[in-house]
């Protein structure tokens, strides 16, 4: 994307040589530049700054890029389109990998205001009470109101044993102090669960998913195999506070549930076209009767997964409404 932005200007020939005067280093100029486009102003604000503010020092042409590039994607007002810087972008990788130093909250915005999809079990937020659906206001007394959620993650995370503070919003608001540590993000867990002779004696299989990380494929594939061999003769899938991940993940663990060749997903693109992403599994969970309990810290590949086992099986689902981001 960066060599996207920095590629995609375009000027009048008769202006180039004076925009680009001031310019050290331009590289890949005329990659995937677009049609009438006149980027002269950008160049003039560019070379303005470069030339005349006051503290030179602080004029550096990587953040003007990043901050050029962060104003480009932001324009679209969509919270889910962002752009990472590689800093940003390498506390994602290890996110989704499955552990990362902070203070176990995965956050996203609900009406432009920061806010606790979910809480990660027994970590420093989670034992400090904070819930879902609660609003960050500040963070180490810095107002969220203007915050980039990767700004916000920035801020949050840290070293272990460092401390940070979140004015937390619910129905009050007060100032949460958090130790960080080593979040490290549970994957699945699962029991059998015998019901009374009143309901039949039936066993059912609840398994608990707790994050679509980098591991979920093969904790789902062993859990799934240890309940194929037990007594369950039914099953429950408990996605509450599970913010989602990896879309591939949610695809491949429908196929436990669907028949070969069933819509899971589809992505409809601006001109129409649309690419669909089918079930290729085993289809080895289909045999037991399911339901999918969900909340509104049900975000993401977790309403992909239960919308996709709804629309195709019928499978119910109860609990809340979800977070809104499938």
């Amino acid at each position: 994307l960066a060599f996207g932005f920095a590629g995609g200007f375009w000027l009048p020939r008769a202006n180039t040589a004076n925009s680009l005067s001031a310019v050290k280093n331009l590289i890949n100029p005329d990659n995937g530049k677009p049609e009438n486009v006149d980027f002269s102003l950008f160049w003039k604000v560019y070379n303005d700054l470069s030339a005349k503010y006051v503290d030179k020092g602080k004029v550096d042409p990587q953040k003007i890029l990043y901050g050029a590039i962060n104003g480009l994607v932001n324009s679209v007002g969509d919270p889910y389109t962002v752009f990472f810087e590689p800093a940003t972008s390498k506390k994602f990788q290890e996110e989704i990998s499955g552990s990362f130093g902070g203070v176990g909250i995965e956050i996203g915005k609900r009406n432009n205001i920061l806010t606790v999809i979910a809480p990660i079990k027994d970590t420093p937020a989670f034992k400090a009470g904070i819930k879902t659906g609660d609003k960050i206001l500040k963070i180490d007394g810095k107002s969220t109101a203007d915050l980039a959620i990767e700004e916000a993650v920035n801020m949050i995370r840290g070293k272990k044993g460092t401390k940070v503070v979140l004015t937390i919003q619910n129905s009050t608001t007060k100032d949460i102090e958090l130790t960080r540590d080593s979040i490290k993000v549970p994957t699945i867990d699962w029991k059998l669960i015998e019901s009374p002779p009143t309901g039949g004696g039936k066993k059912i299989a609840y398994m608990r998913i707790y994050s679509f990380n980098q591991t979920v494929d093969s904790e789902f594939k062993k859990t799934s195999e240890e309940i194929l061999k037990s007594d369950a003769d039914r099953l429950i899938i408990d996605l509450r506070n599970n913010p989602g991940g990896l879309l591939d993940s949610a695809i491949n663990l429908a196929g436990w549930f669907l028949d070969k060749n069933q819509i899971v997903v589809s992505e409809v693109f601006r001109d129409g076209t649309k690419n669909e992403f089918r079930s290729d599994g085993n289809a080895l969970l289909k045999k037991y009767p399911t339901v999918i309990l969900m909340n509104g810290g049900s975000a993401s590949a977790s309403e992909i997964l239960a919308g996709a086992l709804h629309d195709n099986r019928n499978i119910k689902i109860v609990g809340e409404k979800s977070f809104g981001k499938g």
